[in-house]
C-alpha cells in the first residue's frame, strides 16, 4: 500500500497492525517522517512499514502498490492537477489492483 501525504504514520500503523498490509508512505515534510518512523518503530512494524521524505512526482515508477490511499493530499494539489496526478501515479499501480 502507498500512502501519499501519510503525515504522522497513523494510517500506515493502523493498516500494517490490523490488515497485514505492507505499508509505504511518503511525505514533504522532515519532521512528520521522523515522527513517523519512531511511531512505526514503537509499535514494532518497522518491518512492514516505510516512510520517506519525497515528492510523489519523484517516486520511481518501477515500484508496484497493491493500493493508493491519500486522506488529503489531493485537496492540496488541487482539481485542475489532479488528471495529471493520476497520470502520474498510474505508473506505481499494479493494474490489476488498482483499477
Amino acid at each position: 500500500m502507498l500512502e501519499l501525504g501519510c503525515g504522522w504514520g497513523g494510517l500506515l500503523i493502523h493498516a500494517a497492525r490490523e490488515y497485514g498490509v505492507d505499508a509505504f508512505g511518503i511525505t514533504l515534510s522532515v519532521r512528520q517522517a521522523e515522527l513517523a518512523r519512531e511511531r512505526i518503530r514503537q509499535a514494532g512494524l518497522a518491518s512492514r512499514c516505510k516512510v520517506e521524505v519525497c515528492d510523489y512526482r519523484e517516486l520511481d515508477q518501477k515500484q508496484q502498490f497493491d493500493k493508493l490511499v491519500s486522506v488529503g493530499m489531493f485537496e492540496h494539489v488541487g482539481e485542475a492537477l489532479l488528471p495529471d496526478t493520476s497520470a502520474e501515479l498510474g505508473g506505481c499501480c499494479a493494474r490489476e489492483a488498482c483499477s
